[in-house]
């Protein structure tokens, strides 16, 4: 039978314990001698949590730029010191490498993302469902076009590496099992991660039912498809900066927040909520969802272009993973 985590079972651990090292083996696996996969993703929650906490109060006394920087680095920091204490493992492992070959998984994530949303954009002129219309550009909107761009890099660079790198690979690594293989553990845990990603996104302003769904399931398999298939978040970082900016650019709400200053077309709305996402933006949306749909079939023909054999390549650190895994490099 598995263990309780689903890692792998090693022989010595078919003895007979003391009761203190079974109590003990609840929470720390014997074979890989660090905590369990539920509890290092806990502890790693625990210790975003207190930064939401503490930069809501600073957020009373800081502007909000350095804010979206101190959010930016402690979620850095924080994910860091779980890797290397919690997990044992590389930080690298989690995906987040900057070198030549990454740079080009990059520019294809923001072209896939901006592919994506300029495809929403034809299919809302198409069917006449909402009416663009340019803005006289001065050096007021440009600043504010820097600005957002800014945000988003900060945005996708964060919640690439909390949803996809640090989840996904802790996911798969507790899921996989004599059982259950890497691939299908991988699968598993992008399932949860997304569940997740969209409960995330559920209480911003507009938020329904149909857009909890579309970023859970749209999202989620449009910003793991390039992870799982690259082993690294370059790609999807690069999807999910080109996704957002391009919303604000084309004057649409991006999940519930409008850039009015930074919007290059004005926007205006005419057909149903459930087709254009109302006033939580094109994610809240059918065509959204088709948007994200073709960038997850555009990351996976990237990847069969790029890497060859379309299969999993996370870096995992349990011995099962390790077994399985293909290496990214």
């Amino acid at each position: 039978m598995p263990s309780q985590s689903g890692d792998p079972i090693d022989p010595d651990e078919l003895s007979e314990p003391a009761p203190a090292s079974r109590f003990l083996a609840i929470f720390v696996s014997p074979v890989e001698k660090r905590p369990r996969a539920f509890f290092r993703l806990a502890i790693h929650f625990l210790g975003l949590a207190i930064i939401v906490i503490a930069l809501g109060a600073l957020s009373a006394v800081l502007p909000g730029w350095l804010i979206v920087v101190l959010d930016l680095l402690l979620v850095v920091v924080v994910t860091w010191a779980a890797a290397r204490f919690v997990d044992r493992r590389a930080f690298i492992d989690l995906g987040l490498r900057v070198d030549g070959r990454r740079a080009l998984d990059l520019a294809a994530g923001a072209a896939t993302g901006a592919t994506a949303i300029g495809f929403v954009l034809s299919l809302e002129v198409g069917l006449g469902v909402s009416s663009f219309e340019a803005v006289a550009l001065d050096g007021a909107r440009l600043a504010a076009v820097g600005v957002a761009a800014s945000f988003f890099v900060a945005v996708a660079v964060q919640e690439e590496l909390v949803f996809r790198g640090y989840h996904i690979v802790n996911m798969t690594e507790g899921l996989t099992s004599q059982r259950v293989s890497p691939p299908i553990g991988a699968l598993l845990a992008v399932g949860i991660s997304s569940a997740v990603f969209g409960l995330a996104h559920a209480t911003n302003a507009g938020a329904t039912v149909l857009s909890t769904f579309n970023i859970a399931v749209g999202g989620g398999v449009l910003l793991s498809a390039g992870f799982l298939l690259t082993g690294d978040l370059a790609f999807s970082i690069g999807v999910h900066f080109a996704w957002n900016l391009g919303q604000a650019l084309l004057g649409m709400p991006v999940s519930g927040f409008v850039m009015r200053r930074a919007a290059l077309l004005e926007r205006d709305v005419r057909g149903a909520h459930w087709l254009t996402g109302g006033d939580f933006g094109p994610e809240a949306g059918a065509l959204g969802l088709l948007g994200m749909l073709l960038g997850a079939g555009l990351a996976i023909a990237y990847a069969r272009w790029r890497y060859g054999a379309l299969e999993v390549r996370l870096r995992l650190r349990s011995s099962a993973g390790r077994a399985a895994s293909p290496s990214a490099d």
